[in-house]
């Protein structure tokens, strides 16, 4: 029974039916028996591929054709008329409460069906034409289900009517996603099986997910409405307006998939359990009083990280157990390498505390930190479209009022105690004399990180780092920061740029405080405004820290070659907290500085003319605007 579900309160017999297809993790083999002892735990043995649906699929096209195998006007030639993502013309045949039949002269016996959710707010009437795109195909039931959604409709105009060659546009579609990729979707249809959904920042592409697993087919299914937006997993990725989900191809998929059921729910008895391992002085603290005050997050929140991590901590099969030989499960190990991340106390500490041995405290933090940064860009990536450039420079303009910015750039300190053979070349000895290492990071204007440097010397300077940087190098190629210019006035525009404090040059890509004692009052105005700007990288850093204690405090002499991975692991999940919308989060309360010992620096590099005359521009854009509205305010 324990190793058969997560929740050992369940009844076997309604989890499981003889005949079904299930996965396994193989426990434990003996030889002299030739036993294998197996386990069937969701947490051990989900689906990291997409072989579950597309097997309900492929099952699917099986039983339409023997359906209709005797019958050649039943045949299924109305599916190739009928691809995903294509729009069709219909008749309207009905309008019923649940949503609108439609129905094909080419074909009397299959009819369309378009949801009030689908309808996109237009209202048809009965006989009139329709054109609508195709989301998906119920081939048993010769059904196909339709929108009137524009942004489904525009897309197929946009394709096929592109000038743009055809092989062309596939390719650049098919480099929109990535498997293992994590994006933001919307569930357009739910199924009994499965979910249609569209990837708003993929232009909309169609995924479907299945709601079920091999291990779960008969539990009670996870519900979902229309509308409702989900991080869900791209497991197969090909081009969108490729062919009919389940039709024969030479390539392995005809349609990108991806599974919100990857994300599991803990078991509801889990928390009861690992809270029983507390030992001294955590069993004390207030820490320990509850599953949001012990690792300052929603269990839907830990739920995701576990499955985001879940192949790589479950790899190899290796079996960690505490010291009363307990193994532990995949909850157990996240819930570790989380506390250990999040206190900042030391592996002995953490050890003790959660009756483990040091050395297994350090291999599931080792391994979790690892399966994290393997899938950095996941959750720590530029933004990809101009739409998502759009909204971060509207942002930017609210908090500060600069123009077209699009990040804000700092640096903090990682304090660490090394040994003195390491102090010899004072490389790590920063401006404080503190042993440290540096964490460079651009943020936007909800504190994500949206890209890092991690691993620099204390002894570096702000500008030395970011010369450095392969940031700066893509600027340099054109990759970042060439989009959308703004117009200040007619024939006056600024291109993209981020801000930094004094300490970072002036440059063509980064805008910083004008320095000196005889400041005009406008540049004065400036600063104030590039100031509140940059704030939200101070901001970042304190939540960064405050919530992933092992970068606040001081670290004893750890493996430099590790920690730049440590580092990483914690912006990942820094960002992980900020995607998932964290309750529990919202309710911290996060204030003071990252770096408080540390005095401000200025940097004595010439100014980049570029830079200066696009300071220069937006100064007096500034001003102007200020007088602009300064007249129209005394003119009322």
């Amino acid at each position: 029974m324990s190793l058969a579900v997560d929740d050992h309160r369940v009844d076997l017999s309604e989890s499981f039916f003889i005949g079904q297809s299930v996965r396994s993790n193989v426990q434990e083999v003996k030889k002299e028996s030739d036993r294998i002892t197996l386990s069937l735990k969701q947490s051990l043995c989900s689906s990291t591929d997409a072989s579950f649906i597309q097997e309900y699929f492929v099952l699917e096209e099986k039983i339409a054709k023997l359906l209709h195998s005797g019958n050649k006007s039943s045949s299924l030639k109305w599916v190739k008329d009928s691809s995903i993502g294509n729009v069709i013309e219909g008749t309207v045949h009905e309008v019923k409460e649940s949503g609108v039949v439609i129905s094909f002269p080419k074909y009397n016996d299959v009819f369309g069906f378009i949801t009030h959710h689908q309808c996109g707010g237009s209202t048809v009437d009965i006989g009139s034409t329709v054109k609508a795109a195709v989301l998906d195909l119920a081939k048993m039931d010769r059904l196909v289900d339709l929108s009137l959604k524009a942004e489904f409709v525009n897309r197929y105009t946009e394709n096929t009517g592109s000038k743009t060659p055809k092989k062309m546009r596939k390719r650049s579609a098919h480099k929109e996603l990535e498997v293992n990729q994590i994006v933001d979707a919307v569930v357009e249809i739910v199924k009994e099986n499965y979910l249609v959904l569209s990837i708003p920042d993929a232009n909309y592409a169609l995924g479907y997910a299945s709601i079920y697993d091999y291990n779960t087919q008969a539990f009670p299914p996870k519900q979902f409405v229309n509308g409702q937006r989900l991080l869900t997993f791209v497991l197969v990725d090909s081009p969108p307006m490729g062919p009919t989900r389940g039709s024969k191809s030479k390539k392995k998929s005809t349609t990108t998939l991806s599974t919100p059921p990857l994300i599991h729910s803990q078991p509801s008895d889990w928390w009861h359990d690992f809270s029983k391992r507390f030992h001294g002085d955590l069993k004390k603290s207030t820490d320990s009083q509850s599953f949001e005050s012990m690792f300052k997050m929603s269990t839907k929140t830990f739920d995701y990280i576990t499955s985001f991590v879940n192949e790589e901590m479950m790899a190899g099969n290796k079996n960690y157990i505490d010291l009363n030989g307990n193994q532990l499960n995949l909850y157990d190990m996240v819930g570790v390498a989380l506390r250990r991340l999040g206190s900042g106390d030391s592996l002995s500490t953490v050890g003790t505390s959660l009756n483990l041995h040091q050395t297994t405290v350090a291999g599931l933090t080792k391994r979790f930190v690892d399966a994290l940064v393997e899938k950095t860009c996941s959750h720590i990536y530029w933004p990809s479209t101009e739409l998502q450039m759009e909204d971060i420079k509207s942002k930017f303009e609210k908090i500060g009022g600069l123009p077209n910015c699009c990040g804000a750039i700092g640096t903090t300190h990682i304090l660490m105690r090394l040994l003195n053979v390491e102090c010899s070349t004072n490389a790590w000895c920063d401006r404080e004399n503190n042993q440290s290492m540096v964490l460079s990071a651009i943020v936007d204007p909800t504190l994500r990180f949206r890209d890092i440097s991690g691993g620099w010397p204390g002894s570096l300077t702000d500008e030395y780092i970011f010369k450095e940087s392969a940031f700066l190098e893509l600027c340099k190629d054109g990759v970042r920061l060439n989009g959308k210019q703004r117009e200040l006035s007619e024939g006056n525009e600024i291109h993209e740029y981020i801000v930094g404090n004094s300490g970072f040059p002036l440059l063509k890509w980064m805008l910083t405080p004008y320095q000196g004692d005889q400041l005009g009052d406008y540049e004065m105005k400036f600063n104030e405004m590039l100031f509140k700007t940059q704030m939200v990288t101070n901001e970042a850093f304190v939540k960064l820290k405050e919530n992933w204690k092992i970068l606040k405090g001081e670290l004893w002499r750890p493996d430099k070659n590790r920690l730049p991975l440590i580092i990483t692991a914690c912006c990942i999940l820094h960002n992980i907290l900020i995607d998932m919308e964290d309750e529990v989060q919202e309710t911290l309360v996060f204030s003071g500085g990252h770096d408080l010992d540390y005095r401000p620096v200025f940097c004595d590099a010439d100014d980049d003319q570029v830079g200066a005359v696009l300071r220069e521009k937006i100064c007096r854009y500034l001003s102007f605007r200020e007088n602009d509205g300064m007249h129209n305010s005394s003119a009322a």
